[in-house]
């Protein structure tokens, strides 16, 4: 981090009168410098998995548009080469970590999106000259929101029905030159056009591009899952085309991965510009004492400090994440479609909700608590903000992605149900007897018995998912004696039953990760550990304080237990309030790499803030367009 973040180019520097233009060759230029200072090979990121999201966190602390950047290249690009493709492919990929090209990944399209097993664009095999003919039947088929396409990349992996002698075999990957390497226009048979402003991440071309009967030879197929003879038969490692194509779209879980650390680098920096600040910030107070510190205000600590606790919980989880592609990468390979894929599958899936989730609720919360500063552009929050919108619908729309840990939860539970066991040990707490979480009650009576009671913090909120396993049977029970279909029950049982029961699942998770953490950390240095406690029990229970309707529902909380609860929030607010700055400076990225003059630590915010306000661009020059508001004089003269 220290020698990224002495590179000039590469200092977080905010460019908010640069046009969208200026932007995207900023960031070209930020990874010029960036791939010449640190290079990263192949056979670096096969020796440590870890390594590419450490380099991809740091950068995205600089330069989100830099890290997207090489994201969409590294993560989606280079590891579908890797990942569908065999040996033969081996060259492009290492010409991608070498920069020799540059990819985009183009699987989207105008008209689908989360439904890629939709997608229109074909790609009919012609046994006569052994080539690929890829084409854009209709306006809709047009690959869209494609990172890098509009004006960077010369290459592209393409998502295309693949039709052998007139039948759909389902969903292929293909590895496609899309601009002339030298001249860099786009080839005969491809348009390629920009999709033009967007909310954030300006300086990424997001692009478009149709296919008109556009030829590619044999060895464009990404084979690893399907393998073509020479003479149009196809010869697939899964049967299954379902299968297949799931296992297709496992092997992306890095990038998924990616999105979760740069949701949480997202989080963990807005956090630390609203809690430095407010440590600042003086307002009201009593004549005898001044001023009072925001910080010290109960209501801004209750703001505040929850955002923190997500910030823990969420990156304990995705460390589970990362954990799994360790510890499963060599079974994952040789079995893409196994339970261990599935497993991975489903907890990537509600970690990516989570933590995207909690970033840009945090931003926002972070972006408010900063007052009318928040909103200046040099806060920095708005660019936290806007950038990190898309995090909840690219790599997987939220809602979505819920229903696929649900389903993941229910899977297992048929299984356990027809007397198999349940290979997942996230999943170990789930019971055959569900009556028994109607008659299940708190017994906790005050807050003393809430304190350093991790195991209890754990109950609570696996009780919770529990319950909503059992409520969702019912109902999915009710629904299917009411609609029949398959598929129109489920889907009639997503709303306040599957839905909630995914997030319960994901929040579950993410603390029982956070108190094995906090209980290695206790033995190393029990102070740490302690904090670490506190933080553990305020996202448990502001999970309880959130959800208390389920928790009241069937009276698991009496209403004294319920306001107990609230009260210890409060307590926990107060007493992280008191260290959040220790806390934040432990895990805060250098002040240069911020961006923003009101995360300074040393609190210089006003000096750093003004400053930048009077070198900003005619700070103090008079407006061109004087002369218009004398023209609105003179119509009212």
């Amino acid at each position: 981090m220290d020698k990224t973040a002495q590179l000039p180019l590469l200092t977080n520097q905010l460019y908010h009168d640069a046009s969208r233009a200026d932007m995207r060759e900023i960031v070209v230029k930020q990874l010029a410098t960036y791939v010449k200072a640190v290079p990263f090979t192949y056979e670096d990121d096969q020796a440590d998995l870890r390594k590419l999201p450490a380099y991809l966190c740091n950068l995205w602390s600089i330069s989100q548009g830099l890290s997207v950047r090489l994201s969409v290249h590294l993560c989606l690009y280079a590891e579908a080469i890797r990942c569908l493709g065999s040996d033969k492919h081996l060259p492009m990929l290492k010409r991608a970590f070498a920069f020799q090209d540059y990819g985009s990944f183009c699987m989207t399209e105008l008209g689908h999106g989360t439904n890629v097993a939709g997608v229109e664009t074909t790609a009919t095999y012609d046994l006569a000259t052994k080539e690929f003919i890829l084409d854009s039947p209709t306006p809709t088929a047009a690959k869209w929101w494609i990172g890098a396409l509009g004006k960077t990349a010369n290459m592209a992996v393409v998502f295309a029905q693949l039709i052998l002698q007139g039948k759909n075999v389902g969903v292929h990957c293909f590895l496609v030159p899309i601009r002339h390497y030298d001249t860099h226009q786009a080839l005969p048979g491809i348009i390629i056009g920009d999709c033009g402003p967007k909310m954030g991440l300006h300086g990424i071309d997001n692009g478009f591009c149709l296919f008109r009967q556009y030829r590619v030879p044999y060895d464009a197929l990404l084979d690893r899952f399907s393998h073509l003879s020479a003479d149009g038969k196809l010869k697939a490692t899964i049967k299954n085309k379902e299968k297949r194509f799931a296992a297709m779209l496992s092997a992306f879980t890095r990038a998924r991965t990616g999105v979760c650390y740069g949701g949480l680098t997202n989080l963990r920096n807005a956090v630390t510009i609203a809690i430095r600040y407010a440590a600042v910030r003086r307002q009201f107070g009593k004549p005898s004492t001044g001023e009072v510190s925001i910080l010290d205000y109960p209501l801004h600590r209750y703001r505040l400090m929850p955002l923190l606790a997500n910030l823990f919980a969420g990156s304990s989880g995705v460390e589970l994440v990362q954990t799994l592609i360790d510890r499963h990468r060599t079974t994952m390979s040789e079995s893409p479609d196994g339970p261990e894929s599935s497993e991975l599958h489903a907890i990537l899936s509600i970690m990516k909700t989570l933590t995207s989730w909690y970033s840009q609720k945090g931003v926002q919360e972070a972006r408010e608590s900063l007052g009318g500063h928040g909103y200046s552009a040099f806060s920095n929050l708005g660019t936290l903000l806007t950038d990190n919108d898309v995090n909840s619908t690219w790599e997987g729309d939220n809602n979505v992605l819920l229903q696929q840990t649900a389903r993941f939860i229910f899977r297992n539970l048929q299984k356990l149900m027809k007397g198999q066991r349940i290979e997942s040990e996230y999943l170990s707490f789930l019971s055959l007897d569900l009556s028994h979480v109607y008659e299940a009650k708190a017994s906790f009576t005050d807050k003393s018995q809430l304190r350093n009671n991790l195991v209890l913090m754990k109950k609570l909120l696996e009780h919770r998912t529990s319950f909503l396993v059992a409520k969702s049977v019912s109902k999915l029970q009710e629904n299917g004696a009411k609609f029949g279909d398959s598929s129109e029950t489920w889907n009639q049982t997503q709303v306040f039953y599957l839905h909630p029961l995914a997030l319960a699942f994901g929040e579950k998770v993410c603390l029982d990760e956070l108190v094995k953490a906090t209980e290695v950390t206790k033995a190393r240095c029990p102070q740490t550990g302690e904090l670490l406690s506190r933080i553990c029990e305020l996202y448990a229970l502001s999970k309880v304080v959130n959800d208390l309707g389920t928790f009241r529902d069937h009276d698991f909380l009496t209403f004294a237990q319920a306001q107990t609860v609230k009260d210890y929030v409060l307590d926990l607010c107060n007493e992280l309030g008191e260290s959040s700055v220790r806390i934040i400076d432990s895990i805060a990225i250098p002040d240069q790499m911020h961006g923003s003059p009101f995360a300074l630590r040393n609190g210089q915010v006003y000096k750093a803030y003004t400053d930048l306000v009077e070198k900003a661009q005619n700070c103090y020059d008079p407006p061109t367009w004087v002369g218009l508001i004398k023209e609105v004089r003179k119509a009212f003269a």
